[in-house]
Formats: structure tokens, C-alpha cells, sequence
């Protein structure tokens, strides 16, 4: 059943519907904050509770291997590369974390945005799991610092990345997002595998993307791909931003509940803050800010309504399109701009604990960047357990 904490007493109230529940949270003084305070907590104590560790992240060999000192994966839930890694020094470790939700069939690789010492082990990572698409969720370059290597072809160019080499055969730019065919095949092995690269371009770092409509129109489309498993033993797609937690886990929330509503799950049977807290136990922190939570769950109800409306337009025998009740859904939930403060949100200035913890080079091409290695939210991959 789905609950909601309501009131200064911390008591819990059962509500009827996703709708109801966005509008309680919606009413209530600084209720989107609260809410994400609340299931930070609940993070901090699940991870102290399960004694979960995050030492194989913090080795000597694999610490400079991540990209922000506080977004590590579990010792108990990372993806292990199969050969070993290329990256000196040689281990299986890669920062990037599994996560399969049985109960739609959904199975995905969440990971950071490789850094340029680690795009092989990234491709090595893709060719052992067959992935059949990568989900790109940011730019390379915002606000002046770079988010992620550039360790994808553009159109009609071929890298090479140790012993890979990826050609990109097809690229279509689209309302917001950027769709690669790209031929993978490794060195000494006779076979060439094709990977879908979807970059969406509309989604800002700590932020959310202009509207609910463009942002399902893009899940729409990759969904269409047939590249989402539909069974948990069907090969894992790639999602990743820049830390692989905030714009990753918004994503893939949005995309789980839609399939839980698409195969007859009740909403009352929906709890998304503890949907939520199960999928940060396979990945920590994942949903990074108060205003990410309330855009996902914006997006479902746009979902919902659309479905609905353009149900009821097909059973009155209208004209009224699916974009046109997509439209109206997103008018009444509230449509969230990009660059607007919305109840509860969190600034990319205050999301931000540190800019300058540690600093490294990245190149790309012949230009030399500065990286910020920053703290990304406080205490998410920061917890002692005392044994």
C-alpha cells in the first residue's frame, strides 16, 4: 500500500493514488524536502544496519578510477569486469552498479560517465554484459567542467580503445537527444556487435529536463528500440550521467513505475519512496535532489493522464492526439522549467558541498581541462560502519 509521511508527528497516512500523493507532498511546507530528507535517512541507516562497505571502490589501485570520491559502488552490488580490466593498475573493478528489478523484468548497468583512463574499461564493461544500447544522459561539457569523457564516435568516425574499436555507422539528431548506431568488435574476435548510443542533451546537472513531455517522449522513444529487457536474464542496458546516481536514477524510477503501471499494477500497490530506497540499496544515493524526485514522479502522473485522456479520446471516437493529451496532462501537474525554483528543490550551488576536494587532468583531444573531484552530496558513500 502506499504511504506517505504526513505531519510534524512523522506519523504515516495511506493514500489512495500516485495523483493524491503528489498533491499532499505538493501542500505541505517544504514537503518535497522533507520527503527527501526522510529517505536519505533511511539510506544512511540501511547502509549502517547491512554493514554495507565500499572498500574494493576505495583501494589504492581503484580510487582514482571514480570519478567523485563519494559516488562508489556497494562491495556487494558492482559490476566486476570478466577479463580485467585494461586500466593500469589491472583489476576487475569499474565504477558501476547492476540493477534488476524483477518483478517488471527491467535489468540495467548503472555506471559514472567513464573518465578518459577508464573508457576501456567502459567498453570492456559493454562487451562482456552484451549491452544492446547506452543510455547517455548528459553533456560533455556543463556549467565550464567536463561531466564525462568523450569515449563515443561521432558521425562517421572510429575510435580505438585498447583492444576496441567503435565505429559510429548512423547518427539522427532528434527533439533533444542525439540517436548513434555504433558497430562494436574487439580485437581477435570474429564478431562485430551493433550498440544503440541515445545521448540526451536537455538535462541539466542536479536539475531536470525543460518538461515531463519531452523527457517521456525520449523514454518513449528508446522504448520502441526494444532495447529495454523485458526479462531479467535478457542483456542489461547502460544508463549513465555524469555520477551515475541523479539524472540515472530519475530515469530509470520513471521508467520502472511506468512498466509496473503498463502491466496492471494498482497504484495503491505503488510506493515510490519505498521503490525508491530498494533501488538505492543496489546503488547508493541514487535521485540526488528533492527537485529530481518531484519531476519523476510529475512524469508518471504526465504518463498516466496521457494514457487515460488518449483512451478516452479513442473511445469517443475524437481526432484529439496522444502528443495533444500529453500536453494537457503536463498543464495540469505543473509543467517544470528548467532555471525555476520549484517547492523544495535543491540548487546547484547548494547541491554542490565542495568544488575543489581534488582536481585532475582530463584531455580531449589536444585540449587540457581541469576536472573537479567533488563531493556530490554530503555523506552518501561516507558512512562508517563500526564492526
Amino acid at each position: 500500500m502506499f504511504l506517505f509521511a504526513e505531519g510534524m508527528s512523522g506519523e504515516r497516512t495511506v493514500l489512495r493514488t500516485l495523483k493524491e500523493a503528489f498533491d499532499q507532498i505538493e501542500a505541505s511546507s517544504y514537503g518535497w524536502n522533507r520527503l527527501f530528507t526522510q529517505m536519505h535517512n533511511q539510506m544512511v541507516e540501511s547502509i549502517e544496519d547491512n554493514r554495507y562497505s565500499f572498500d574494493e571502490a576505495r583501494k589504492s589501485e581503484n580510487f582514482d578510477k571514480n570519478r567523485y570520491i563519494d559516488v562508489l559502488p556497494y562491495d556487494h552490488n558492482r559490476i566486476k569486469l570478466t577479463e580485467g580490466a585494461e586500466s593500469k593498475p589491472h583489476t576487475d573493478y569499474i565504477n558501476a552498479s547492476p540493477l534488476r528489478i524483477d518483478s517488471v523484468g527491467r535489468s540495467y548497468i548503472l555506471a559514472q560517465g567513464p573518465l578518459k583512463e577508464t573508457s576501456t574499461d567502459f567498453w570492456q564493461m559493454v562487451w562482456d554484459y552484451r549491452v544492446p544500447a547506452i543510455i547517455m544522459l548528459n553533456r560533455i561539457v556543463e556549467g565550464g567542467m567536463i561531466k564525462c569523457y568523450e569515449y563515443f564516435p561521432t558521425a562517421s568516425t572510429e575510435l580505438q580503445h585498447g583492444p576496441f574499436s567503435i565505429a559510429c555507422k548512423d547518427s539522427k539528431n532528434n527533439d533533444g537527444f542525439v540517436h548513434r548506431m555504433l558497430e562494436l568488435k574487439k580485437k581477435g574476435v570474429d564478431d562485430a556487435r551493433e550498440v544503440h548510443h541515445i545521448q540526451y542533451t536537455l538535462w541539466p546537472d542536479h536539475g531536470v529536463p525543460p518538461s515531463t513531455g519531452k523527457f517521456l517522449s525520449l523514454l518513449a522513444y528508446i522504448r520502441n528500440l526494444n532495447v529495454l529487457s523485458n526479462f531479467v536474464d535478457d542483456p542489461p542496458v547502460v544508463v549513465h550521467c555524469s555520477a551515475g546516481i541523479g539524472r540515472t536514477g530519475t530515469f530509470v524510477l520513471v521508467d520502472v513505475v511506468m512498466k509496473l503501471l503498463d502491466n496492471g499494477v494498482a497504484e495503491t500497490k505503488i510506493d515510490i519512496p519505498d521503490l525508491v530506497s530498494d533501488m538505492r540499496k543496489m546503488r547508493c544515493g541514487l535521485i540526488q535532489t528533492p527537485q529530481q524526485l518531484r519531476f519523476a514522479w510529475a512524469s508518471i502522473l504526465t504518463h498516466l493522464e496521457k494514457t487515460a485522456t488518449a483512451a478516452a479520446a479513442n473511445g469517443a471516437g475524437t481526432a484529439k492526439t496522444i502528443e495533444s493529451a500529453g500536453d494537457e496532462a503536463e498543464k495540469k501537474n505543473g509543467q517544470i522549467k528548467v532555471g525555476t525554483e520549484q517547492p523544495g528543490t535543491v540548487t546547484e550551488k547548494t547541491a554542490h558541498t565542495s568544488s575543489d576536494k581534488k582536481r585532475r587532468s582530463e584531455s580531449s583531444g589536444d585540449k587540457e581541462d581541469e576536472i573537479a573531484k567533488r563531493w556530490v552530496m554530503t555523506g552518501f558513500c561516507d558512512v562508517t560502519v563500526n564492526v
